[in-house]
């Protein structure tokens, strides 16, 4: 499906904001995409497939890629909310980013929440993710990461998923090196999903 918040190629010297103009009434759009921009804040807005619009496992509701410095906060971030999981969209993923915020953001009725992949500088801090098929949160490659303060819990599985709060892997990583990585004040609860009880690296 295509996105309603699109940027390529834009790379203002300061930093702008896209947000909604009333925070209690939050503009809706079908998906935020990012590509080799810098210094763009994304914030209060929700985020949300169309009616009607087939989504495909591993696509996400958010894409950033080769871009720095951007901010994705506050927002609501959730696929079909029909109690089913078998077509739910992931909610973000950053690929190639440098100096990245994640924070803040309320997400359900996903695959998985976020994906890091090839991230130098991240932060993920304050997110609340809940009712959930896979994993929480995926860090592939990544270096100088913090990980504060969130909340993980009720995860819906479909046969093979074996879903993990916080996984971490270096495998056909582009960035072999996994470094500098702080995790800590995190939630992690079984909720109204299956049990789990783990992060695993």
């Amino acid at each position: 499906w295509s996105s309603d918040v699109c940027s390529s190629d834009l790379r203002p010297a300061d930093t702008i904001i896209i947000r909604s103009k009333d925070p209690n009434r939050l503009a809706q759009v079908s998906g935020i995409d990012v590509s080799e921009s810098q210094n763009i804040w994304i914030q209060q807005l929700a985020v949300t497939p169309t009616a009607g619009i087939s989504t495909a496992r591993d696509s996400a509701l958010i894409t950033v890629r080769n871009s720095r410095g951007i901010g994705i906060v506050a927002n609501q971030v959730f696929g079909w909310t029909d109690g089913t999981y078998a077509t739910d969209p992931d909610g973000a993923h950053f690929d190639g980013a440098d100096n990245v915020t994640f924070a803040r953001n309320e997400l359900h009725d996903l695959g998985r929440g976020v994906v890091f992949a090839t991230v130098r500088d991240g932060r993920m801090t304050d997110n609340t993710l809940y009712n959930l098929r896979s994993d929480g949160a995926d860090f592939a490659g990544v270096q100088r990461i913090e990980i504060d303060g969130n909340l993980f819990t009720s995860f819906h599985p479909i046969e093979p998923d074996h879903p993990d709060f916080i996984q971490f892997w270096t495998r056909e990583a582009k960035i072999k090196d996994t470094h500098t990585v702080s995790i800590h004040h995190n939630v992690m609860l079984q909720g109204a999903g299956i049990e789990i009880g783990r992060a695993h690296v």
